[in-house]
């Protein structure tokens, strides 16, 4: 769980305050703006076996408790079970006529070759003839399934909360009596009395799939589970024999079957494969996909795939001078432009209040902000699941960058011209003091950094700005929106403080 805490020296600030890198953040086209991982709402498209590549229905997979029912697991090591095949020799009974054998007749009936399978591990050699499973006659396989001993017990808790749960929501949507004008029905007796006389159940009970109101409030009477005292002893092997703990189940092999858990490997039984699912991604604010697998198990590709490194410019550290505090070192990053339009990028400095989210007023404007227009593509019912409040960027700047004053044009991405040696642009207008080389659609800053004074040998250098870039949305029929200036915040951390 390492990686959880493991952050890179290049991070991109969510619209929600969260710093990621660019790999695990998205771009909604729609909205214009940056999505991480808690600001979309994940959807599951299929559920599918990655051993058997099957598709499996919903309501199938939830009766089946999402596993496969072809496909095994071995219980020691987790790995895929394969199917193996055996064959037996069996001599026919019968016996011609006269007490005499006929070879003519009998040879071939003498011996019949009939397969049987099994399962093995091709990783431990574990096989299913190890925890006394009989072999099969067919491939597929009638494999014997271990029952759970308080099925019974859960049935009758699943039924108990059910009828609980009607109870409840009748009780919520019932309504309170108000004055009508008239009580009577059409053929002059009241809807309730014309119902009972028609033998048909009052409308409330209908809906919810009982006879009367009477049955609605009938809960069916469970017994509380009670603490108990007793204990199971030890057995006397443990105290008279020397334990052999490669025989000794560990605890991941307890956990897979949970309701069994034992302790001996020669009573482990069969694990079904877990089924895996595929998700599609969507944006809180405008409810837009950014992520939408093909249905196809078999294919690893999207329909949609809005990943920020394919819109977004891509900045890497190359190099980076010892730091010292109150020095200044010089810091080299590379920017490339993955879309296939020129963009146009301006490093803006990130102040301290920058960090913060900004003040919104009742209107849903910000505090001195004026009337501008939005870039985001027209929607014309927005509902979004969830609104998720800015935070502030949980950071702490420890050095301050000299960006360079002009912007840095950069060309969309060619594939031909990156396996060309002499596509160097020279012809640039950009400040030379800052540019170290550019080539096709990548360019080396050179940025020289000043730590604090204040910061002792092995603290954490922080810095940040704010990269202002030109994109093009493609998927924008007015052509007066097509070319979007978008604001990314950046927190570069090239260091420690050297020794």
């Amino acid at each position: 769980m390492s990686f959880l805490e493991h952050h890179g020296p290049v991070r991109y600030a969510c619209t929600c305050g969260e710093l990621k890198p660019i790999s695990r953040v998205f771009f909604c086209r729609h909205c214009s703006k940056i999505r991480c991982g808690f600001c979309v709402c994940h959807e599951v498209d299929a559920r599918y076996c990655a051993v058997c590549v099957d598709n499996i229905p919903a309501a199938e997979a939830w009766m089946k408790g999402n596993c496969c029912t072809r496909c095994f697991t071995c219980p020691l090591c987790d790995h895929n079970l394969m199917i193996r095949i055996t064959a037996s020799q069996s001599k026919s009974k019968e016996k011609p006529e006269g007490g005499e054998k006929d070879e003519s007749k009998t040879g071939d009936k003498a011996e019949h070759p009939k397969k049987f399978y099994y399962l093995n591990c091709f990783f431990c050699h574990w096989t299913s003839r190890d925890i006394g499973l009989p072999d099969q006659t067919t491939s597929s396989g009638n494999w014997p399934e271990s029952e759970n001993p308080q099925s019974a017990r859960i049935n009758a808790l699943i039924e108990y909360y059910k009828a609980v749960s009607v109870n409840d929501k009748l009780l919520k949507e019932k309504k309170q009596p108000s004055p009508r004008r008239a009580y009577s029905h059409l053929s002059g007796m009241t809807a309730s009395m014309a119902l009972r006389k028609a033998g048909l159940p009052s409308f409330a009970a209908s809906t919810l799939g009982f006879s009367s109101l009477q049955d609605l409030r009938k809960v069916p009477e469970i017994t509380p589970a009670a603490p108990s005292d007793e204990t199971n002893d030890l057995p006397e092997e443990v105290f008279t024999t020397t334990p052999d703990l490669s025989k000794v189940t560990t605890l991941e092999q307890r956990l897979r079957v949970p309701y069994l858990q034992c302790e001996d490997t020669s009573k482990l039984k069969l694990c079904r494969s877990l089924l895996l699912t595929k998700r599609s991604q969507r944006c809180r604010e405008c409810e837009h996909n950014v992520t939408k697998p093909e249905f196809n198990p078999g294919s690893i590709k999207f329909k949609i795939q809005l990943s920020a490194y394919f819109h977004i410019p891509d900045i890497h550290i190359k190099s980076c001078d010892p730091l010292l505090p109150g020095k200044e070192s010089n810091l080299v990053i590379k920017i490339s432009n993955p879309t296939l339009h020129p963009t146009t990028i301006k490093l803006i400095p990130l102040e301290e209040s920058d960090l913060y989210p900004p003040v919104v007023n009742a209107d849903g404007k910000g505090a001195g902000e004026p009337d501008t227009k939005d870039v985001s593509l027209p929607v014309s019912k927005r509902s979004p699941f969830m609104k998720v409040d800015p935070r502030a960027i949980n950071v702490n700047l420890t050095a301050t960058p000299s960006l360079p004053t002009t912007s840095i044009v950069l060309p969309g991405r060619d594939d031909v011209a990156e396996y060309d040696d002499t596509s160097e642009n020279q012809s640039f207008n950009e400040d030379k003091k800052f540019i170290v080389w550019k080539i096709g659609n990548r360019a080396a800053i050179k940025l020289p950094i000043r730590p604090k004074e204040e910061l002792q040998p092995g603290a954490e250098v922080n810095l940040g700005f704010i990269m202002s870039h030109t994109y093009i949305n493609t998927i924008i029929q007015e052509k007066d929106q097509q070319k979007i200036v978008h604001d990314v915040k950046i927190i570069l951390t090239p260091g420690k403080i050297a020794s």
